[in-house]
């Protein structure tokens, strides 16, 4: 029974730890990418999960910290590639927070405002690829006009503004469905240079499912020892 008491309490612990600080998908030479623990979002319809995309400067040096972001196809990279949920209109699209209406917990979008960045190419998304089954919830007079769907890519080739806010960027907000494989290929960087960010992961369990999944490895192995 000591035995049981102690492991779960280490496993709650693991998984506590998880959620608050998130899940590093690339540890490179300058920057560490980390995903936040991934909650369900929407109707339940697609299984959608979100998480918020940080890139984080591990060098200490505050030449580094991030101020800029290239994940086009002219230089070679292709962005944030995968099934990511989109909402939004034939007339609008929702790649920054600044199209408020449609960006909203079901959407994909980078975490900042066409009036934060100077760009040489424009945030952009894709949406239509494939259909949603998810119900809308723009805000307002707006939802009447809002559609669903998943898309397979978000890019842009841009700077902040005034330049990096701190060795902490939270570059965008992610959502897609459980389970599914989702690319980074894009260049980061500061005043000092840059990196290369190059990874796939796939999108996690919500920390309560984690919870519930290492519980009841904990009891099985609890049984088997009896």
């Amino acid at each position: 029974m000591k035995t049981y008491t102690h492991l779960a309490g280490a496993v709650l612990i693991f998984v506590a730890a998880t959620a608050a600080n998130g899940h590093t998908v690339f540890s490179g030479a300058v920057y560490d990418v980390v995903i936040s623990g991934s909650v369900a979002v929407g109707d339940s319809t697609e299984s959608l999960q979100a998480f918020r995309l940080t890139i984080i400067n591990t060098t200490g040096n505050p030449g580094y910290d991030p101020a800029g972001f290239d994940g086009t196809a002219v230089f070679g990279y292709t962005g944030i590639s995968g099934w990511l949920h989109q909402q939004d209109a034939p007339f609008a699209q929702t790649p920054t927070t600044d199209k408020v209406d449609f960006a909203t917990d079901i959407d994909t979008h980078f975490l900042f405002a066409v009036s934060d960045v100077l760009y040489v190419t424009a945030p952009n998304e894709t949406s239509g690829v494939l259909p949603s089954g998810e119900a809308t919830n723009a805000t307002g007079p707006w939802n009447m006009f809002a559609q669903t769907t998943f898309g397979d890519n978000l890019n842009g080739n841009l700077a902040l503004i005034g330049g990096a806010t701190g060795p902490t960027w939270d570059l965008a907000y992610l959502v897609s469905r459980h389970g599914e494989l989702i690319t980074l290929d894009f260049d980061v960087n500061g005043i000092y240079g840059g990196e290369h960010v190059l990874t796939t992961f796939s999108v996690v369990p919500e920390p309560a499912s984690l919870s519930l999944l290492a519980l009841g490895a904990v009891f099985a192995l609890r049984r088997r020892r009896r």
